[in-house]
């Protein structure tokens, strides 16, 4: 089954924003241990800061990278937080690829 996730933010919930962003690293280091891992990972909004170099959980992104699993930016959010050039993974997509993706994927699951 192919299934791709989508982060919106850098944080997993609402209310404590320290709170949300340890769960969020939490999150991620179990997306790697995922059997089977998804085929593709999509980010937007200021989920697009995971994928800076001083974001905490971005090793965690190369290994899924390295296994194979596309990791798309929204190109509009990457230039919105002036980080097109210093992300460290993934690469810059734009909604249209990211709606297409989602559209023929499995499952979809949003966090």
């Amino acid at each position: 089954m192919s299934t791709m996730y989508v982060i919106s933010g850098d944080s997993l919930g609402r209310g404590d924003d320290l709170l949300g962003r340890r769960l969020m690293v939490k999150f991620v280091q179990q997306l790697t241990a995922l059997t089977p891992q998804p085929h593709a990972v999509a980010f937007y909004n200021a989920g697009v800061n995971l994928l800076a170099p001083s974001s905490p959980v971005v090793d965690a992104f190369k290994t899924l990278e390295a296994d194979g699993v596309d990791l798309m930016a929204c190109g509009t959010c990457l230039d919105h937080f002036q980080i097109r050039d210093t992300v460290v993974v993934g690469r810059a997509s734009d909604m249209r690829e990211i709606m297409s993706v989602m559209a023929t994927s499995e499952k979809v699951i949003v966090v």
